[in-house]
């Protein structure tokens, strides 16, 4: 890394750096791993036979180059930019051959395996350009932060260009015409942050952005070079022609000074986000009649949007107590869970949802108190409540894994609501002092977590079942838990 100072007020840094990463799952070589489907009992609850079948080995070079610039033009105006370039250099080798599964877990052993094998190694390029000026009014201090991103991605890849042949009516084949290379990505981000005081005690905050994210490399690449397993079905086919995440956001804020100790901050805000990773499958009428279950790709299609307020109050100096107590109200929604959802529905045999529905993560109130108390003969206690409203999951009762009860019920995700979920911490400690400097001190605590030990459900399966049929005790959250202790400080 490289500093300089030219001026008194303006200075640059360039850095350079190699990040290597690699990492490995499953054991043995390759040709060792069986591949054979797993053997189930006769009510296909249980695995009586055959091991996974992973054996993924993944490599990542990067090679970055960084260089920034800060001048502070003036008391008032602090202007900075800088750039970004990365070299990857990416390996996967991957053997991955998965059952397939009905919703609600059954394996479908009468269906060929699942495979997500491929070899690839590719070289994309990323970068970015970034300017941005803070900008303040001397007379009322309001503040002005002004900024513009570019980013930019080159996969470096070609996607096979994949025709359906007709061999007879009703039956199809699948040929590679082609490869058609996938187009250099760019974006441009404005950024814009203000600062306003109203009143010597109260401020207005105005936040907007224009947010890029790059897709994961697996989504890029993985089963471009597929590996033939016998008796599987290819599952999945990377696109390297996937457009960059958008997220639009904005904010509004206003706080006021109530008291010398005391402020209050109510904030308003809203997401929306395109060009989501989903699969889509492509399966032509009556293809399996000649063989070809068709395959899946990745593509750019779902939305998501989240909007919502938060309400707080805190006291963050002062005597005996200070702390903060917050709301918050939300809406997530959106028609993707997952990047792999189009290709899950398809599995199961269950249309894609045509519309919007509230996703995994819509909580939709929060409440949290946090507060330090100094009690007499110095000890000091910590307490955090938090209140969460019920998450979202899909309720879709079976009684045999394999059918739902009601067939003529329409399938529709996240249609019901787990319980609310509720914990209480608590930590308190007292510091003696072993010498008048306080050089060497003791420090004893204890730490109580979900004090009151409340049963906090994290997953529920489609019949309503907390922990599934076998009752998972991970489908909780952590019981009550209690730690006590001797720090010292000689």
């Amino acid at each position: 890394m490289w500093s300089h100072t030219f001026t008194q007020s303006s200075f640059y840094t360039i850095s350079l750096s190699h990040y290597h990463l690699r990492s490995e799952i499953g054991e043995g070589a390759k040709s060792s791993i069986d591949t054979s489907p797993y053997g189930y009992d006769f009510f296909l609850k249980y695995v009586v036979q055959g091991q996974r079948a992973w054996r993924i080995t993944s490599q990542q070079n990067t090679y970055t180059l960084k260089a920034d610039f800060t001048s502070q033009i003036s008391p008032l105006h602090l202007f900075k930019a800088g750039i970004e370039f990365n070299q990857y250099d990416i390996l996967g080798d991957i053997l991955k051959v998965e059952p397939q599964k009905t919703f609600f877990g059954k394996p479908s052993p009468d269906d060929p395996p699942l495979s997500f094998s491929s070899i690839y190694q590719y070289y994309p390029r990323t970068g970015s350009i970034y300017i941005q000026s803070k900008l303040q009014n001397a007379e009322d201090g309001a503040l002005l932060n002004l900024g513009l991103r570019f980013d930019f991605l080159a996969p470096r890849a070609s996607r096979p260009a994949i025709e359906l042949i007709p061999k007879t009516q009703d039956e199809f084949e699948q040929r590679v015409s082609g490869f058609v290379p996938a187009e250099f990505k760019s974006r441009l981000s404005p950024r814009l942050g203000l600062s306003l005081p109203l009143t010597p005690n109260s401020y207005l905050f105005i936040n907007y952005g224009l947010y890029f994210q790059l897709p994961l490399f697996d989504y890029l690449y993985s089963g471009l070079n597929p590996v033939h397993v016998s008796k599987t079905v290819p599952a999945l086919v990377g696109n390297p022609d996937l457009e960059p995440e958008t997220t639009r956001m904005w904010e509004f804020s206003f706080k006021q000074i109530l008291l010398n100790e005391v402020v209050s901050t109510f904030t308003i805000f809203s997401k929306q986000t395109n060009n989501l990773i989903d699969t889509k499958t492509f399966i032509p009428s009556k293809t399996r009649l000649a063989g070809d279950y068709g395959f899946a790709e990745y593509v750019n299609s779902p939305s998501a949007s989240a909007y919502g307020f938060e309400a707080v109050i805190s006291k963050e100096r002062g005597k005996f107590i200070t702390g903060t107590v917050s709301y918050t109200y939300m809406q997530a929604k959106g028609i993707a869970d997952v990047a792999t959802q189009g290709l899950n529905y398809y599995q199961w045999g269950f249309p894609v949802p045509g519309k919007e529905y509230f996703l995994s993560w819509d909580q939709r109130h929060t409440i949290k108190a946090v507060g330090a108390i100094e009690f007499p003969w110095g000890i000091a206690t910590n307490v955090v409540w938090q209140f969460h409203t019920a998450r979202p999951y899909t309720l879709y009762p079976s009684k045999d894994g394999v059918t739902a009860d009601d067939p003529t019920k329409i399938f529709f995700p996240n249609n019901a609501r787990m319980a609310d979920n509720s914990t209480l911490d608590l930590k308190i400690g007292k510091e003696i002092s072993l010498d008048g400097e306080k050089s060497r001190r003791l420090y004893f605590y204890a730490d109580l977590r979900n004090v009151l030990n409340r049963k906090n459900v994290k997953w529920q399966d489609s019949n309503g079942r907390v922990g599934g049929e076998l009752g998972d005790p991970s489908a909780f959250y952590e019981p009550r838990r209690t730690r006590i202790g001797i720090r010292a400080e000689l």
